[in-house]
């Protein structure tokens, strides 16, 4: 197969505090002229995040502040995400992962630093310290913090930041790719229909995706034939 014959992959999730922007992600994304566009249910963002996280998970200090980002998302908008899978044709596969990773932060940058909410995790292993806090801020930087709870301590911030890719290296794209596949988020029975993304998009809820039996359709531009050209590209 030629450059111009093959095709790569690589994906972005759109996080549950993404999910209300869905519309304006899509619109984003799909001006950088990607080949193929898929739509996946994500039920349990929670596990799947982990999963992706494994490596970090390894180790105790993010273990524990990630776990503070991760039920305050939760709280706040829910544990339904979606797995959007992108495919160029023609470009090598650097070109597609830099263009990936760069779409993530112009989206971060025009919607996730932008909400004023990020979540706060103590770093001397306060258990009590999954705690959401209100920040004033200018750009990503802090300039003003209120805590709930009136405590003095430092603590490590993080945004709610709107959506996940790979780094942009092949290795870690195709295991994340593929861990998205054992989990059974990448398949024909959880595609989401056109339908469906439209009625996301008009409520700005995630909820539509427990119905699945009537709303994750096939599409007519899926071949179904991904797992095998990722696998090819394993094998490159």
């Amino acid at each position: 197969m030629n450059k111009e014959d093959s095709r790569h992959y690589s994906y972005f999730l759109i996080k549950p505090d993404g999910i209300k922007y869905l519309k304006e992600i899509r619109e984003h994304i799909n001006s950088k002229g990607f080949d193929r566009e898929l739509y996946f249910a994500v039920n349990d963002w929670e596990k799947v995040q982990k999963d992706l996280y494994e490596e970090h998970y390894k180790k105790e200090s993010f273990r524990d502040s990630y776990q503070a980002f991760i039920d305050a998302e939760k709280i706040l908008y829910g544990n339904r995400a979606i797995a959007m899978i992108v495919a160029s044709k023609g470009e090598g596969y650097q070109e597609l992962m830099d263009k990936v990773y760069q779409t993530k932060l112009e989206i971060r940058k025009d919607l996730a630093y932008k909400v004023g909410l990020v979540t706060i995790a103590n770093e001397f292993n306060d258990k009590k310290a999954n705690q959401i806090l209100i920040a004033e801020e200018q750009g990503r930087k802090i300039k003003k913090v209120k805590r709930f709870d009136g405590q003095n301590k430092r603590y490590r911030l993080s945004h709610l930041d709107v959506i996940h890719c790979p780094d942009p290296e092949k290795e870690t794209t195709l295991q994340e790719l593929n861990k998205l596949f054992n989990q059974g988020v990448i398949s024909d029975e959880n595609l989401i229909s056109q339908k469906l993304i439209n009625n996301i998009e008009k409520y700005k809820t995630a909820e539509f995706l427990q119905d699945q039996s009537e709303n994750l359709l096939h599409t007519s531009n899926y071949s179904g034939h991904i797992l095998k050209e990722i696998e090819e590209d394993f094998d490159k």
